[in-house]
């Protein structure tokens, strides 16, 4: 009797011991399937790519202009003249081919032309283009001196500069950080100190002044408003002709149906340029030199 007792007991035992491992398998095998599934959803592995990937993957949309750090190096897989092309069409503008244009040629200006310098650094559309800028330059700077240009480790008065490279003819684009602080008086009166210093330094250089850029219309702020950008432009020109400089309105191209800069061609809300804006820069500069 005893010993049927105990049989009982045993297969009693091992009839849980079964049941238990039974079930500890199938919760092992369902956690197993609840992680898979997760793990094969690309929903949140795919809306996390969308929100980290900037949507606008240009240059200066890259990054701002600013007044330190080195260009980016070339990236020649985006470097065709396809786009370019396009822009130049978009804008009735006849595109030019080639960069020998560009030697012999500088460029002086503020964080607007420093992206014109990123920009070359990538695509190389600008040959030999020496580029002398500082982010926050201002024609009074080129005045008094209280911030110079930096060219080949050294830092100089942009006169000098353009000495030391040999350029035969420059392009300058400045203004936007004067005619808020001095206004379009003062600063067409700085100009003039300006060339001046630029032809006794560099006897026979031509010059070439560029319009300043419109401003995004949600943008301006204070003076800078683009009707004073426009006022400043038309003393600009006028200045240029009575002083044997060249003019280059590249303004009159950037402009939306309200005269602010066209949202295709900004990439902070204010003044500075996509790579879009650059390629029609590019392609009018071009134009002038051909």
């Amino acid at each position: 009797m005893k010993k049927a007792l105990c049989l009982i007991l045993c297969i009693c035992f091992l009839a849980a011991c079964l049941s238990a491992c039974s079930a500890l398998r199938k919760a092992d095998d369902d956690e197993a399937e609840s992680t898979t599934v997760i793990a094969e959803n690309p929903k949140d592995s795919s809306t996390a790519d969308q929100n980290d990937t900037p949507t606008d993957r240009n240059d200066t949309d890259d990054e701002p202009c600013v007044n330190t750090g080195t260009p980016t190096p070339p990236d020649t897989e985006n470097s065709d003249t396809t786009d370019q092309d396009t822009e130049s069409e978009e804008n009735n503008i006849p595109a030019v081919p080639g960069t020998e244009m560009f030697d012999n040629v500088a460029f002086v200006g503020d964080s607007i032309s420093l992206k014109l310098q990123y920009y070359h650094a990538k695509t190389g559309e600008m040959g030999n283009a020496t580029f002398l800028c500082s982010g926050s330059y201002a024609v009074r700077h080129a005045v008094d001196s209280t911030m110079l240009i930096p060219y080949k480790g050294q830092n100089m008065s942009p006169e000098d500069a353009l000495a030391l490279c040999g350029a035969e003819k420059v392009f300058i684009l400045l203004g936007m950080n004067d005619i808020g602080l001095l206004g379009i008086d003062k600063t067409i009166e700085n100009w003039g100190i300006f060339v001046e210093r630029i032809k006794e330094k560099c006897p026979g250089i031509k010059i070439y002044i560029q319009s300043e850029t419109p401003i995004y219309k949600s943008g301006e702020k204070g003076k800078l408003t683009n009707e004073n950008v426009d006022a400043y432009n038309a003393r600009l020109e006028q200045f240029a002709r009575d002083n044997g400089c060249e003019y280059l309105d590249i303004s009159f191209y950037m402009k939306d149906s309200s005269g602010g800069l066209l949202e295709k061609y900004c990439s902070d809300s204010f003044v500075h340029f996509t790579d879009e804006a650059c390629k029609l820069w590019i392609n009018l500069l071009k134009q002038c030199l051909a």
